[in-house]
Formats: C-alpha cells, structure tokens, sequence
C-alpha cells in the first residue's frame, strides 16, 4: 500500500481505500536495539527490546536457570540470529555474548515459556542506561525549619553518583549551593538559606565510567521549598528526655498530662529512681513537636510488675511502654507487652508494621531500645540487637502528642504494669554500638 500517511506514535493509523485481492501493508520498523532499566523493584535488572519485540531467557534455549543467567554488556553486545528445534518455534531467537564469554540465547516474550520452561525478561545488564528516578522529599512548596533541610530521591542504579543544586530560580540558572559526588539518595543540607524566601532543588545521576546515557535529572524536578524559623526540627535534636526519678518533670520536652503515678524504687533500689503505672489508670502525657517521620530512637529501663504470662487472663492484653498513636492506624511508635513479650510496632494507612516478641519477666529491670532507620525497625534488649522489621522509609504521621505508660489519645489507656525511668525519644538513629553502651551508663 503506497503512500501511506506517516503514523503517529500511541494512535491507530486508519489506512481507508478501496481494497484489492492482492495488496499487501508493508510496515518498516526500527528494529535497533534498546535498553529499558527498571528501578529498584527489579533489582535495577534491564529489558532488552529489538525493535517493538520484547526479549527473554527462556531456560529451553539456554542449558542454566534463568537466576543463574550471566550478565550482557550493553556496549559490546550483539545479537545473532539463531535457529532452534522446538515444538513451538519463536518469533525470533537470538545469539549473544554474555560478559564472560559464555552464548546465552534471547527470544521474543510471546512466545517465552510456550513449554513450560521457567523465563525472565528483567535482564542482568552491565552499562545500561539510568532509570528515570524521582524526588520524594521534601514535597513540592514545603516549609522546613533551618537545619532540617534533608533532601531525598529514589536510586538511579546502585553505583550512580548525584549533584544536588539549589538555586534561586526553576530554571536553575542562578544556584545558591550546590553538591556533587553524592553517593547516597539523601543528604542534609547546612546551606545557608535565606528564610522566607523560595528555593528550588533538584538532583542530577551520573552512572559509572561506560554507562549509556548522560547525566539524568530527576523526572519530578525541580521541586520548590521555603526555610521558615517557625517550624521545630525533626530530623535532630531530643523530642523527649525524662528521667522519671520520682517525678514526671522531663528534662527536654512538654509535659501535658499525669495521671496516677507514684515514685518507685529505682534500678539501684533506691527510692524514687522512678515511676510507677498501676496499670489501669496511670498515664503521662508529653508533647511531640517536630515528630520524627524518619529516623528515631526511643530508649528506656523498664520492669514489668504483675503482667500476666503467655495463658494468663490479661495474655492479648497491650500494656504500652510508649505510643503515639492518634487516630485509626496511625501510630508512629508503639512499644508494648503481651503476654510476657516486648515488641515494637507502627501502625500506618499502609498497615502494621512490626517485631516479633522478645520474652521479658516480671521484677527484672530491661534496658529496650527502639530505633527506625529508613526502612528498618529495630528492637534491642539489654543493649543487644533481638529483632527486626521493615517499615515504610517516611511515616505518614503527625502526632500531636507521645504516651508513656499508656495510649495517649484512646479511650482504652492500655497502661503498663510496672515502673519505668530514664525515657528518651530523639530524631536520630543511634548505631549498633551506641545502643550496646546505652545499659553500662
């Protein structure tokens, strides 16, 4: 058919004339080669399409597992075509050098797995190009505090390198401050910026020396923030630091509320080393400015007074250390006993998020640790690490307040049994060793 009009990408072309016994459609396609990465989701892994073809590994035309597959170089890689002896024959099949030199055999996806043979067509691909990455935070026209400046954005490829700008304009023609050689998908600016005034950000990956492709800005990019003073930090400094002896009084922190708690001996059995919950009434309310929605660490020597063993009564009962929740799933931090066991949990829109328990006994001072880093949630006991969850990187909460001995905003106060002292909530991840030191102090 001839002429035909020149088709538009994403829209059928209506070919409309009067039809002939005879007449063939021919269709010219590009059939170069081309590299799709994927994101973090496949393991950064590529799909290889020839043409508007898709390609697969398809165990029947290779001797190994798919997971056993070598990796192709995008930049020497060749494809061959190739014949097989199969029942189902491929659209296309392809020969090509893997980076070891072994043959590996490539085929069309539609016809992958026609024998029931296991196939994949995310790709292990050396030098492929970046993967359209995204902003994530700060959201667009935000307002931060000075010094909470803590730029993020999803991964490229695991060894690419970023250039953060600032500048006065979207346009990026005036920058203010710039950082290059990042390694991380984060950083915590200390520019200084003038408050009240609007920047914009954006974040450029440059892959490895023989990546395809130049440098990459985000796809989200630029993003507009704004520094205002009147905002509380929430990526450092202390939330809440009280020690409890004898007194709810903290040292850092808003004390809101007190409810039935009594000086109890302390660790050292002196008195009024610290609080005692009666495990009905008790509750201590605190203020949560600038809650953490990143990284924490909540730490405190606890001892559990009459809480009832795995079969006892009150076994499925919650006795909360510390929570914040505030409305239906939605806790940002909540470290509780059941039945004789410690675990730490968040509750978000997303669902539940948390530990396994951890045994502790009544009459037996615990020192518990509980710190969130990024995706992590971490549960130590006595300075040593016990358990472990994964969690959404950001919180989506905005607690008003933080229970200690209770649930702070629920009708059902679900109090600890027992004394607790020495409470610290910070907007920092302590390390591994720094919690192993925390019991010996």
């Amino acid at each position: 058919v001839s002429p035909a009009p020149f088709p538009r990408p994403g829209q059928y072309l209506k070919l409309e004339r009067e039809w002939k016994s005879g007449d063939v459609i021919e269709l010219n396609l590009d059939m170069r080669l081309r590299a799709l990465r994927g994101d973090s989701n496949v393991d950064f892994k590529t799909s290889l399409f020839k043409g508007p073809l898709l390609l697969a590994f398809d165990q029947k035309h290779n001797q190994i597992e798919p997971a056993d597959m070598p990796a192709l170089d995008l930049n020497t890689l060749s494809l061959e075509p190739a014949t097989c002896n199969a029942q189902f024959q491929p659209i296309v099949l392809y020969k090509a050098k893997a980076a070891d030199g072994s043959d590996i055999y490539l085929c069309d996806y539609a016809t992958a797995g026609a024998h029931g043979t296991l196939y994949r067509s995310w790709l292990p691909v050396l030098n492929a190009p970046l993967v359209d990455f995204m902003l994530t935070g700060p959201l667009d026209n935000a307002r931060v505090a000075p010094g909470d400046l803590l730029l993020e954005w999803q991964p490229a490829a695991p060894d690419a390198a970023y250039t953060v700008l600032i500048a006065e304009d979207q346009k990026l023609e005036h920058v203010v401050h710039s950082q290059s050689g990042v390694a991380q998908t984060e950083v915590l600016m200390d520019a200084a910026l003038e408050p009240g005034k609007a920047y914009y950000w954006q974040v450029f990956a440059q892959g490895t020396k023989g990546t395809q492709g130049t440098q990459r800005p985000c796809a989200n990019g630029p993003r507009r923030f704004t520094i205002d003073p009147s905002l509380p930090l929430t990526t450092r400094g202390v939330v809440l630091s009280a020690p409890l002896a004898g007194t709810p009084d903290p040292t850092e922190g808003g004390l809101m509320q007190v409810v039935d708690v009594v000086a109890a001996p302390g660790r050292d059995g002196k008195d009024a080393g610290a609080l005692f919950f009666n495990g009905k009434t008790s509750k201590l309310v605190y203020g949560a400015p600038g809650f953490p929605t990143r990284d924490y660490t909540f730490t405190a020597w606890i001892q559990l007074q009459g809480i009832g063993a795995p079969g006892a009564a009150d076994d499925k009962r919650w006795h909360h250390v510390v929570s914040a929740w505030y409305t239906g799933m939605n806790d940002a931090i909540r470290v509780s006993v059941v039945g004789g066991e410690l675990s730490a949990c968040v509750e978000q829109p997303s669902g539940r998020h948390g530990t396994k328990g951890v045994p502790v006994k009544n009459d037996e001072w615990v020192h518990i640790a509980v710190v969130k880093k990024a995706d992590k949630l971490r549960l130590y006991v006595n300075g040593e690490l016990r358990q472990e969850a994964s969690l959404p990187r950001v919180l989506a909460s905005q607690p008003p307040n933080i229970g200690v001995g209770c649930n702070p905003n629920h009708t059902d106060l679900e109090n600890f049994q027992g004394a607790i002292a020495n409470v610290q909530f910070q907007r920092e991840a302590l390390s591994d060793e720094q919690i192993k030191a925390l019991p010996t102090k």
